[in-house]
């Protein structure tokens, strides 16, 4: 067994652990709290133990001497395109730290993820729209519904335009009707 495969072990049970213990820790959480920790955590804590069992599986099958099933995992990427990967994973990220900075995070988040997901990815219009409609969709249910304060974006603090107060003018309402359908809130 190669160290490599012992550090990708390793690592994986490490946030895998640190993962869990943010699920739990959030159990205790108001319903508000909660919901953001445990929406991405437990999802993410699926996605690592199947990481962690599909690494075991191709343990499990190299130590039986049976023929390595993920070579490519093994194998390595020539340092000019695992160059090029990495500098395309930083800019991203500072693109979307930009994007949010200067839109807000549900707007900056949403063009961010659109342009991303057509231009960088390469998906179909098709999917691209599915996936910019879902993040849309979470956004506006964390501002709306469970009234998450969503910093507005300096562009739009800067010509004195409150986006969210367009799009969803009846904020309390919504936020009421939809502690009362979770049986969380006294209303407002």
């Amino acid at each position: 067994m190669s160290r490599k495969v012992l550090f990708d072990i390793a690592f994986t049970l490490a946030i895998t652990a640190l993962v869990g213990a943010a699920v739990f820790e959030a159990r205790g959480w108001e319903i508000k709290a909660r919901l953001f920790p445990w929406a991405i955590g437990i999802p993410l804590l699926a996605l690592l133990l199947v990481q962690l069992a599909l690494r075991y599986r191709s343990l499990v099958t190299v130590g039986a001497g049976g023929t390595v099933a993920h070579q490519e995992a093994e194998h390595e990427v020539p340092p000019e395109i695992f160059r090029r990967r990495a500098y395309s994973m930083i800019g991203w990220l500072v693109a979307f730290v930009a994007f949010i900075f200067v839109l807000g995070f549900p707007i900056g988040g949403t063009l961010a993820s659109l342009i991303y997901f057509r231009y960088t990815s390469r998906e179909g219009w098709r999917m691209t729209a599915y996936m910019v409609l879902g993040t849309f969709a979470f956004f506006w249910i964390m501002a709306f519904p469970l009234t998450t304060p969503f910093n507005e974006g300096y562009f739009f603090e800067f010509i004195g335009f409150k986006p969210f107060e367009w799009l969803g003018y009846q904020q309390n309402m919504l936020s009421t009707a939809f502690e009362e359908l979770l049986g969380i809130g006294g209303g407002r």
